[in-house]
């Protein structure tokens, strides 16, 4: 195992932060926000369930997956711990 001091684990964390916060930005920085709620509220309540139904659905059946496979591996791990994870 790999023992890096302190203060070079948290210069790779400070960096690792502005890594992450310069490609949210350049990724973000075109968008029109009020144009993407626009066509949110347009889509409704509805729309979004149907949209975000099957993703729901498929996170929990991996969740419940990868329990099995730790129950066979001897490890008991609840669903809902590894959802939390994910």
């Amino acid at each position: 195992m790999v023992k890096i001091e302190s203060s070079g684990l948290f210069a790779v964390r400070i960096g690792s932060v502005i890594l992450a916060l310069s490609l949210l930005y350049c990724t973000f920085h075109r968008v029109d926000f009020s144009h993407v709620g626009q066509s949110v509220a347009h889509v409704g309540v509805i729309g979004i369930a149907l949209i975000a139904t099957p993703q729901l659905v498929s996170l929990c059946l991996e969740c419940v997956g990868w329990s099995s496979v730790f129950r066979l591996l001897g490890r008991t791990t609840e669903p809902r711990a590894l959802l939390r994870v994910r």
